[in-house]
Parts: C-alpha cells; structure tokens; sequence
C-alpha cells in the first residue's frame, strides 16, 4: 500500500513536467513542419515598391491588428498599401462582420463597388468563426458612415456562395476571406472566389500565420493545401495575412 502511494505521488509530481515536455514536442514538430511545408514568405515592398498614404482608419468596431488581436502585427496598413497600389474597382469580401474593413475600404478606394458575404447567426455553421450577427447588425458600420450605396450585401453562408448570381459578369481586382477559419471553409471560400478574380488580381485570406496558434492554424493549412493543388499562396511577412496574385 505504502509502495502504491509512493508511486502516485511521484507520477502527479512529474506530471507538469510531462506537460511541458508534450508541448515542448508539439512546438518543435510544428516548426519543422512549417519549415519543410510552409508557407514562403512575401514582404510588403516586394508587392509595394513605394509606400502609398493611407488614411487614419475608421475605428468603429475595428477587428484587425493592430487595432485588435496582435499589436505587433500590420495587417491593416499592409492591407491597405496593396489595395490602394491595386486601385480596384470591383472587391469581393467574405466575412462583413459589423462592417468596419468594408467601410475602410470604400472611403480608401472612391470609385470600388464591394460585394460582401457574411451569414445571419441562424445560417452559420463551422467552428472558428469570430462573430454571431444578426442581419441588423451585420454590416452596421459602412451604413452609418455612408457607403451603403456602393456596397452589395450578400447574406448567405459561403458553402452555398455563388458569386455569378452576383457580379453579373464583373472581375474582382482584390478579394478578402475573412469568414469561417475551419480548414475546409477556407478552402471552399477560397476556390469559390478564384474563378471571378482578375488576372493579376489579389487574393488575402486572414488570420494565416506559421505559428499556427489557434484560430491561426485553420487557414494556415488551408493555405498549405491549397500550394499543394498549385496556388502559390504566400505568408506576408509581419501580419497574419495569406496572399496570392492570380498569374
């Protein structure tokens, strides 16, 4: 009996370290693995020789670093910088939320027109998904500022998404995804989009990262996979973006 409680009491003290060491593993296996199957690695002046002004953001319910999420990240400036030097007139966005990048966008871009997907909470499915909205509340933000006339809301989950029925023959120069993060849903919102890209047009796809830390993991395989069907997706450096130009 006394042997049977030594061994007990011996196993729940290593068990912290046992912990640390399984993660400690799991942490060496994704870095090899990301450097062996990642993503390579764009910097923003590969894309924007010259840096380009952007605006001060509109704040209002912003939900993309730095503003939110990952301080040290550039995810909106950089954002902006190629879509300003892609000068679009035509954005397909899937994820609204409350509207803030949508509003962003067509105060940066005066003359773009965007198409934007984003399911009413009881139409959702998925696991990695940010927000539950109503439709009153999807969109909110570029309506109260002003730019609901240039924007075309879709309110639909993106497994069922036909773009066609939408753009009426129209090519968008840049497309965002930034709905469901499953690795599935990526991929479906990504091979729905492709088709109805320009040549030479941009695809990001957020929340990529190679730490592959949480939500980040979904869309970073996604992206993984998506190289491995020949899309040469890229990870931008410094921000939690996936990017690929259609050749």
């Amino acid at each position: 009996m006394a042997k049977t409680n030594l061994k007990q009491r011996l196993r729940r003290a290593s068990y912290p370290k046992r912990v640390a060491l399984q993660r400690r593993i799991e942490g060496l296996g994704r870095q090899l693995f990301t450097t062996l199957c990642g993503l390579p690695t764009v910097r923003l002046r590969e894309l924007v020789n010259t840096p380009i002004e952007i605006s001060q953001p509109i704040l209002q319910d912003i939900c993309l670093p730095p503003y939110k999420g990952a301080p040290l990240m550039e995810d909106y400036g950089s954002l902006m910088q190629i879509v300003k030097c892609w000068n679009p007139q035509v954005i397909v966005e899937l994820g609204t939320a409350y509207g803030n990048l949508t509003a962003n966008l067509c105060r940066e871009c005066p003359s773009v027109r965007v198409y934007t997907v984003n399911a009413p909470s009881e139409s959702q499915s998925g696991q990695l998904i940010t927000y539950k909205l109503d439709i009153g509340e999807i969109g909110r933000v570029y309506r109260q500022h002003g730019f609901g006339s240039r924007v075309t809301q879709i309110l639909e989950n993106t497994l069922n998404l036909d773009l066609a029925c939408h753009l009426n023959g129209r090519q968008a120069d840049v497309a965002v995804i930034d709905a469901c993060h499953d690795t599935a849903y990526v991929i479906n919102d990504f091979l729905k989009v492709e088709p109805f890209v320009r040549k030479g047009g941009v695809v990001l796809l957020h929340d990529t990262h190679p730490s592959m830390i949480k939500h980040l993991k979904g869309s970073y395989v996604a992206c993984m996979k998506l190289r491995r069907r020949g899309y040469q997706i890229k990870h931008l450096d410094n921000t939690w973006w996936g990017l690929w130009v259609k050749p």
